[in-house]
């Protein structure tokens, strides 16, 4: 049996879970194929359209074919399982937006074979006009083309599919704020998935015809010789071909209806992995001390693990007072709080390590700040110098050449020695230093050594295109700072809400020992998250990097926490019952007088 808290969520927790999103999602498919058909079906005569539809519902080409697609279904919510995330996917330079990894290339692989196979399968269930790629008319063979129109567009849905997934982070695992039922989820989420659906196909579809009247004349040509059959009287990628309202009308159902699938499958996964697990406070059983909810919180290599630890402990200070009433027991024997003691010190270890995560980031922007500011200066001070020797230089009143420019974006340099030097100096270039009444100064110093690196990277820099794909996102480093937000809401939350409720619930007193610690930890949290606001430019709630508003969330819960610890001893901390520092007290004045 594993002793480790990741292998042993993965294999009895995280897996199991993922086993029951991917079932049902097969098991979805057979009343969306059901949906799919009766609209498929649709005829101006109401007894025909009812008739075909009924016939095609029962008949076993149907099923078997609803049975395929549920197989491709499960395979590709596969994937889901592989890269689930509980960090949302941040940006932090413009090309990464085009770029393509090559381990996502299986990924991609699977979803375009799956997204014709898909389509296949649909139009399996209508085994006439789409019955095969070609078909006989007067012993003569010819190429059906809305059979390979329809198929290539399946194609064309995944390659959306997988560029939405990647742009929009569909891996990512966002817990929700409310919790409620996972069927209750799932219904609630059914329209919405459909229509947005709907609205995907409708933006792409103008795309998918304009690229296949470009490019589909070869590719048919390619077909008909392989296939060894004359192409169709009335060619899809012709203007009579576009206007087929009925292909168009087939050709957005199959797209909606894949891409519904695909959504669903990845919506009920994530509804499964983010439901919240209760970790036992304490074991009774030395082989199950490893599961704790403690020990669970120190848990690094495996993310999920300790978001869901976090979610647990925030539940347990808000609604459960049977296992709050565990956390603010004593041991026996001995009377010491083990409970409270190690939980408190996993959750203010969690916040410390943000604070100075973000305290360090501060210091970072502020320095580079600093160097921009004076750099700057620098170059307009060197400028003006060089300029001034110039015009003392040149007597003859020429204008100046190009090789004197060149020589002034040498001086101006960051590298360059003239940059720092303040004295009034002069290297002339062709030749001595020049003495035209001035205090002249030979610069001896020997060049720097640049290294490959350095001059592709000036390269890069002196180009604007590439500078504006290769430089930085603004907000992105910003957003990667407090993209574990959630878990750090959570420690904040429910260490706070635990104090709150120690004032009637803790007959010991264990809490009160550590209040000042506790308060001083989420002030000093406070202020490194206030500077950061401060100093960080262009932060916004809609970043194009990643999720801007976690930075938001964290910081009112921060300064709810505090308040209700404020609201709760603030009696006790005017009348220096709760002993805290004159610092602590100033920092507190803010929230004592509600002002903050």
């Amino acid at each position: 049996m594993t002793k480790n808290i990741a292998d042993w969520f993965k294999y009895e927790v995280y897996y199991w879970r993922s086993g029951a999103a991917v079932v049902w999602s097969s098991i979805l498919v057979y009343p969306s194929v059901a949906i799919y058909q009766f609209f498929a079906a649709f005829s101006l005569s109401p007894f025909k359209w009812l008739s075909g539809y009924i016939w095609s519902l029962l008949s076993l080409q149907t099923w078997f074919s609803a049975f395929l697609l549920a197989l491709t279904i499960l395979s590709t919510s596969l994937w889901n399982i592989k890269y689930a995330s509980v960090r949302p996917k941040i940006f932090t330079q413009r090309w990464q937006f085009y770029y393509t990894s090559p381990a996502d290339i299986p990924f991609k692989v699977t979803y375009y074979i799956a997204g014709g196979f898909s389509v296949w399968c649909l139009l399996n269930t209508f085994p006439g006009e789409y019955a095969s790629l070609k078909y006989q008319v007067e012993g003569k063979w010819y190429l059906n083309e809305r059979y390979l129109f329809m198929m290539l567009h399946g194609v064309f849905v995944a390659i959306m599919y997988c560029r939405k997934f990647y742009l929009d982070g569909g891996n990512y695992l966002k817990f929700p704020v409310t919790q409620e039922a996972k069927f209750l989820k799932v219904k609630a989420a059914l329209f919405r998935l459909v229509w947005q659906s709907i609205l995907t196909m409708y933006r792409n579809m103008k795309y998918y015809y304009l690229i296949y009247y470009i490019f589909a004349g070869g590719l048919c040509e390619w077909f008909s010789s392989s296939l060894n059959c004359s192409r169709s009287p009335i060619p899809v990628n012709s203007v009579y071909g576009m206007l087929d309202l009925s292909l168009l009308w087939q050709t957005l159902l199959s797209g909606v209806t894949v891409n519904f699938l695909w959504s669903l499958s990845s919506f009920i996964f994530k509804v499964y992995n983010t439901e919240p697990y209760e970790f036992p406070i304490e074991s009774s059983f030395k082989d199950g001390s490893f599961r704790t909810l403690a020990n669970a919180m120190d848990c690094s290599s495996d993310p999920l693990v300790k978001h869901l630890v976090f979610q647990d402990f925030c539940r347990l200070s808000k609604y459960l007072p049977d296992r709050r009433k565990v956390v603010f027991s004593l041991s026996q024997p001995g009377g010491h709080p083990h409970n409270w003691k190690t939980l408190s010190s996993q959750c203010l270890l969690s916040i410390e390590s943000l604070s100075q995560a973000v305290s360090v980031f501060n210091t970072q922007l502020i320095i580079s700040g600093s160097e921009h500011h004076g750099r700057r200066e620098r170059f307009n001070r060197a400028f003006i110098k060089s300029v001034s020797a110039n015009e003392t230089r040149n007597t003859t009143e020429t204008p100046l050449s190009y090789s004197s420019w060149t020589d002034y974006s040498n001086i101006l340099s960051p590298t360059s020695s003239f940059v720092g030097n303040q004295s009034n100096t002069l290297t002339y270039r062709g030749g001595g230093p020049v003495t035209n009444g001035m205090n002249v100064s030979i610069i001896t110093a020997p060049p720097p050594t640049v290294t490959f690196s350095e001059r592709f990277k000036s390269y890069i820099r002196s180009r604007p295109l590439m500078m504006y794909f290769c430089g930085d996102i603004p907000d992105s480093k910003s957003c990667q700072l407090f993209s574990d937000s959630p878990q750090h809401m959570w420690a904040v939350e429910g260490i706070s809400n635990l104090v709150s409720a120690s004032f009637t619930e803790d007959s010991c007193g264990v809490v009160q020992q550590s209040l000042p610690d506790i308060i001083d930890t989420l002030l000093t949290l406070n202020e490194a998250i206030d500077k950061h606001f401060k100093v960080s430019t262009g932060i916004s709630r809609h970043s194009n990097s990643g999720d801007g508003s976690l930075r938001f969330a964290l910081r009112s819960a921060v300064k709810s926490s505090l308040y209700k610890i404020i609201d709760t001893f603030k009696e006790h901390i005017t009348n220096n019952a709760i002993q805290v520092s004159m610092e602590q007290l100033r920092k507190l004045k803010m929230f004592l007088e509600y002002k903050e």
